[in-house]
């Protein structure tokens, strides 16, 4: 006899182990979340070990279909789907997987996207996909799904997907709800089904969930109470399987080869197979013959035959009453009564059926040992007999006895199997007594048509009610919404709690303090004494500075008259207004000192830089001070003024960005009369890049562009300039005064849309935009204030939007300082 294939297993704990460790070693976080939350997690555990195909021959063989029983050596390990899902970690419980509907769209779709697809490309994909979008994910899902199926949870000898596969991938937005471990289960068994009763050469099912189950029999005992954390899986590695496989084969091998055969073969002659089917054979063949069964073999077999028999008869005298005692062994299945008598009164007679099958079935598993024990005896003791090559006169005499107690024992037998007949048909006549009882069920039937049109009214009454719950929410959500509107006007109050968030933030700032290391103390102070060094030098170069300017003003002033000497008063430390105007009035040609004072600023902050003049409010107040003296300007100092805005208009480029350069050089034409020197147009556009400044407007109306006034105010307008046009216009009185309020309006729109706009951005630049649009607000306030503007209901809108930006602002910082607080907390 050749030796037999063995099994082999189409669920490979490998091929996923390398999967998994792909998507790790990639660092495919995103992918490794989602399968996570799929409820795939425990596809991590999964050990990379090839299966033993010995252990999976005996699994597959010793697994009773009909009552869904692993029966080995060991122990009986009864297999369900709740044992299923504690292996993975998978509950349960749940809905069961939508049907393929080949009337929707989508599912037809779904089938004819993967149908026939093999799992090199679908794991391809899951390597390669994106995870950007919800549809990525969605379709990640139905692919690394069918790759866990066909290779270790449903696997098939079909090398490409099949259509059993594409329900669990119907509906991937939320995995978790549907049962897995009964799908699991149910493929499983039909696998082994396959296996063994159409003699397949392979088997599909997850056999690996058999071999775990078995290992954790053996390592804990009893599963129902087994405390050990799910999943089961988690507790096996590599090389724990491969130690206790190892463990088990050579257990095995080390029986006695009719001890090999009792694992095996009494279980494959229960399913009808041939001896031809097992890789196991015992190398002796078994004695048909009763000449060789012990004298005290025979004795042990009839007494334990009448005891078994005897319980039975006793059996039924108990369940049944004195003038129905009938015998109900022979029930070959439940579905021998019929349906409608467990719905009746006779349900009793039902249950004492059931207890009479299960004793005869408890009886014929009490002869089966005894008499496998017989038969071992027997074979054992012809091998003995034919190794020694001696009988002897005694055993013959013994052997016939034996004989002779065998055939008496053989007729006891037939003798009970005679009275089993007859109580066989005493319990048909039980059961057509019970059929009688049918008739009751009409009237159940009825019974529950009543109830259910009962339950059909209180439906309809609860829908009422419902209708009128509807319209009750309808009328809370009214009230909630008056609730917000009040709430509204609440958040002036909350600067109260002003001081609650200074306090909150001192604690996390406390807690910070004490987070920090100490190297980085010592870091953070010798940065800040380098740069109080460097502050403290720059501020010494500064006094120096002044110094030297201050005697080279000194200088200047001795030659002038002795009316000059008092002049030293205007680079005091704190002079006011008045003064500096006294001060410039005291010098016999003020215009002459001001233009040395801007082409040499005092200020060492006032150098020059890349050529570009540096001009600061000090230089526009002094020239402010001189257009109130308008003196007469000398052609010479005439041609230093041209000489300095020719310049500053040359380089004004590199001091675009500061509007004061600007603003000093159209009041520097002004005061010294160049604006015919240059070219007007240029002149009026360099006023928009002025326009925000206050003596912007007395420049313009000394230059001469009042009669360019509208253009002007168009222009600004146009750039969104709504502030510096509504100055613009009050100034000079303009028919478009009463279009202030809508200026207004826009500027305030405005700033709020540059606010909004920065929602999504980090919170120091959130921040930065509230504080913009607040500034912003109260500039329009001013205006309206500055210009006797009658705009009661903007002043109030603009009120409230800066409360409900300074609301904004401390939310931000409040949702800011909680996050830090948890952190540290």
């Amino acid at each position: 006899m050749g030796k037999k294939k063995l099994l082999e297993s189409r669920c490979s704990p490998c091929y996923i182990n390398d999967m998994m460790r792909h998507l790790e070693k990639t660092h495919s976080d995103a992918k490794l979340a989602e399968i996570e939350a799929i409820g795939f997690g425990f596809l991590r555990h999964i050990p990379k070990w090839p299966v033993k195909q010995d252990i999976m021959v005996a699994l597959a063989r010793s697994y009773n279909l009909d009552r869904n029983t692993l029966q080995l050596d060991a122990a009986n390990i009864s297999i369900n789907a709740d044992l299923i899902g504690r292996v993975f970690g998978l509950p349960s419980g749940g809905d069961d997987f939508p049907s393929f509907n080949d009337k929707n769209a989508a599912h037809v779709a779904v089938k004819n996207q993967f149908h026939r697809r093999t799992q090199t490309e679908l794991r391809k994909f899951i390597y390669e996909c994106s995870m950007e979008s919800e549809a990525d994910r969605m379709e990640f899902r139905r692919h690394f799904i069918l790759v866990v199926l066909k290779m270790f949870l449903c696997p098939t000898t079909q090398p490409a997907i099949s259509a059993w596969h594409i329900p669990p991938i119907l509906d991937v937005s939320n995995p978790r709800r549907f049962i897995w471990p009964m799908k699991i289960f149910n493929w499983l068994k039909q696998a082994i089904k396959k296996y063994q009763l159409k003699k397949n050469k392979t088997c599909e099912g997850c056999m690996f969930a058999l071999l775990v189950l078995y290992f954790q029999r053996l390592k804990h005992g009893q599963l129902e109470h087994c405390q050990e954390p799910e999943p089961w899986i988690s507790a096996w590695t590599a090389e724990e399987l491969e130690k206790k496989a190892i463990n088990v084969l050579d257990e095995f091998q080390t029986r006695p080869k009719r001890e090999r055969l009792s694992f095996f073969q009494i279980r494959k002659r229960s399913l009808g197979d041939s001896d031809d089917d097992y890789p196991v054979s015992t190398g002796m063949e078994e004695s048909d013959s009763n000449d060789n069964i012990p004298l005290s073999s025979r004795i042990a077999l009839n007494s334990s035959l009448a005891t078994s028999i005897s319980k039975n008869d006793s059996s039924v005298q108990k369940v049944l009453p004195e003038p129905q005692k009938r015998n109900m062994l022979d029930c070959d299945h439940d579905d021998d009564i019929p349906v409608s008598t467990k719905m009746c009164s006779s349900q009793n007679y039902v249950q004492q059926a059931k207890k009479l099958k299960m004793s005869e079935n408890a009886s014929k598993h009490n002869l089966l040992p005894s008499l496998k024990e017989e038969e071992t005896s027997i074979t054992h003791l012809k091998g003995k007999e034919i190794l020694s090559g001696q009988y002897s006169e005694e055993c013959q005499k013994k052997r016939e006895a034996a004989n002779q107690k065998f055939h008496l024992l053989e007729k006891d037998i037939e003798e009970l199997s005679k009275k089993l007949e007859c109580k066989k048909k005493q319990f048909d006549s039980i059961h057509g007594q019970l059929s009688s009882y049918s008739s009751n069920v009409e009237v159940k039937k009825k019974e529950y048509e009543r109830l259910q049109r009962g339950i059909e009214g209180q439906i309809k009454e609860l829908e009422s009610k419902e209708k009128r719950f509807s319209a009750r929410m309808e009328d809370i959500e009214l009230k909630e919404r008056q609730i917000d509107e009040r709430m509204m006007k609440l958040y002036s109050k909350e600067k109260q709690f002003e001081g609650q968030l200074e306090e909150v933030e001192s604690i996390r700032k406390k807690y910070e303090s004490k987070l920090k290391k100490i190297l980085f103390k010592q870091k953070q102070v010798e940065a800040q004494s380098k740069e109080l060094e460097a502050k403290m030098m720059q501020h010494e170069a500064s006094v120096k500075s002044f110094k030297e300017q201050k005697q080279e003003v000194a200088n200047y002033t001795d030659n002038q008259s002795s009316t000059d000497k008092g002049s030293f008063r205007l680079f005091s430390s704190e002079p006011n207004d008045r003064d500096i105007l006294d001060v410039l009035q005291s010098f016999s040609d003020p215009a002459k000192v001001t233009l040395d004072i801007i082409k040499d600023p005092i200020d060492s902050h006032c150098k020059k830089v890349d050529q570009a003049m540096a001009i600061d409010d000090s230089h526009i107040f002094l020239l402010e001070q001189l257009m109130k003296i308008s003196p007469d300007i000398a052609s010479h100092v005439r041609e230093e003024a041209m000489e300095l805005a020719l310049h500053m208009k040359a380089n004004m480029r590199l001091s675009i960005d500061n509007s004061l350069v600007v603003l000093s050089f159209l009041m520097i034409l002004s005061i010294y009369k160049l604006v015919s020197s240059f070219d007007e147009d240029e002149v009026l556009k360099l006023f928009e890049i002025v326009a925000h400044h206050k003596p912007a407007i007395e420049v313009f109306q000394m230059i001469g562009f009042a009669d360019k006034i509208s253009d002007f105010v168009e222009n600004l307008i146009k750039n969104e300039q709504y502030i510096e046009a509504v100055r613009f216009i009050c100034a000079y009185d303009l028919a478009e005064k009463n279009l202030a309020a809508d200026l207004f309006r826009k500027h305030v729109n405005k700033a709020k849309l540059t606010c909004e706009s920065s929602c999504k951005e980090p919170k120091s630049i959130k921040i930065k935009a509230a504080k913009q649009e607040i500034t912003s607000l109260k500039t329009v306030l001013q205006c309206i204030s500055e210009n006797n503007q009658e705009c009661e209901d903007l002043v109030k809108e603009i009120q409230d939007r800066i409360l409900e930006v300074e609301k904004l602002k401390r939310m931000i910082v409040t949702t800011s300082i909680k996050k830090n607080l948890q952190y540290l907390l």
